[in-house]
């Protein structure tokens, strides 16, 4: 099979995945549904995917390359709730799995960590003056990411400004 034809299917699939995560949860999306949806053949999913938890794993890095992309410099947090709020049934399904919402704070240190480095961050200095950077950094992810998650499932009440806000007091202080 050529290499066009393979990344053609490979896209149809991962736009199918993506569409059927802004309808459903992932554990009630079937390999049969992606099929369907991305109008392909169970062998054809089959040769480029384990599973559906292998074709998860391969869209977590693309959805943090496209938000490293559109943030433009952007407040980090600030452009992770908007990112949330214009995605908000896609980002619930996905963190509504305990292993990939792990895989989501994973990814989400290593984005922190390289606005670190690169001191794009209000808390780069202090991430990077701190004794063992990762830790920090963990911290932060897994936390923020809970405080999404708590968010995105209306366990608080208060708008997505008013949660930028606790977000910016949070990290500033």
């Amino acid at each position: 099979m050529s290499n066009q034809t393979t990344e053609r299917t490979r896209s149809f699939i991962l736009i199918a995945f993506r569409e059927l995560l802004n309808k459903k949860t992932f554990k009630s999306i079937t390999i049969n549904d992606i099929c369907m949806q991305s109008k392909i053949h169970r062998s054809s999913f089959y040769r480029y995917y384990n599973d559906k938890y292998d074709l998860m794993r391969e869209i977590l890095p693309i959805l943090f390359n496209q938000m490293r992309e559109e943030s433009n410099g952007e407040a980090i947090y600030n452009f992770v709730v908007d990112y949330i709020d214009e995605n908000k049934r896609f980002i619930k399904n996905i963190l509504s799995n305990d292993e990939f919402s792990t895989d989501f704070v994973n990814l989400l240190s290593d984005f922190i960590l390289v606005e670190a480095q690169n001191n794009n961050l209000i808390i780069s200095e202090r991430i990077n003056n701190f004794p063992n950077p990762k830790v920090l950094i963990d911290f932060y992810s897994s936390g923020i990411v809970h405080v999404l998650r708590r968010w995105l499932n209306d366990d608080y009440d208060c708008s997505k400004k008013e949660l930028k806000a606790l977000i910016y007091e949070l990290v500033s202080t």
